[in-house]
């Protein structure tokens, strides 16, 4: 395995215009699929990086690497998934009188979304300490998307929750779920605001 990205597929540009012309068309609304899109792209980067590590990383690493490279796997095919899952939840809300049952089902899906986008971040951040020069941008855009991706999705669970009774044990437990979430989150923010800084300025460098 190289250490640089594996080289494009010739219908790359081709999949890529389709996937975009599909958030383009008429119908639900779809950015909690937009953010499920999000995160399997960013864990398919981590599962490749993983892979990477796991072929020219010491001994020691590449079991370690083998086994964040599997879990990268199930996520990007499970977010995957909920790209549809969540467009066929969220049906349910265009209706005038939409039901208490139509929000949950949106609601349950879009946290389900920022959940295991918040998983890809919680394995940039095994990867980072591991990473070398060549495979580091890798791991920290794979972060920042995954990172955006789940609070996209937090912000459109929270938007879901409107006019939904407050105190009912189904609230408390998906509250609970979004506030671990959020921890997950806060544990990468220093890295994310060290990352960003970094680019910034090397934006001002080139622009030097």
């Amino acid at each position: 395995m190289n250490d640089s990205p594996p080289p494009i597929d010739h219908a790359l540009d081709e999949i890529t215009a389709l996937v975009a012309s599909q958030f383009a068309k008429k119908g639900p609304p779809a950015a909690g699929s937009a953010a499920a899109v999000t995160g399997a792209i960013a864990a398919g980067l981590l599962e490749w990086t993983a892979g990477s590590l796991e072929e020219r990383g010491s001994e020691e690493l590449r079991p370690r690497a083998r086994a964040i490279r599997g879990r990268a796997a199930a996520l990007r095919s499970s977010l995957a998934r909920a790209s549809q899952r969540d467009m066929e939840a969220v049906r349910g809300l265009l209706d005038p009188a939409v039901s208490s049952a139509a929000r949950v089902r949106a609601s349950e899906s879009v946290l389900d979304t920022a959940t295991r986008c918040s998983q890809a971040v919680t394995l940039a951040l095994e990867l980072t300490p591991h990473a070398r020069d060549a495979v580091r941008p890798d791991i920290e855009v794979a972060m920042q998307l995954a990172w955006s991706a789940s609070v996209s999705a937090l912000h459109l669970f929270e938007e879901n929750l409107r006019g939904e009774e407050e105190g009912t044990e189904w609230m408390r437990g998906v509250k609970r779920r979004a506030w671990k979430v959020r921890l997950l989150l806060q544990r990468a923010a220093p890295l994310l605001r060290q990352t960003s800084s970094d680019w910034a300025r090397d934006g001002q460098g080139m622009n030097g």
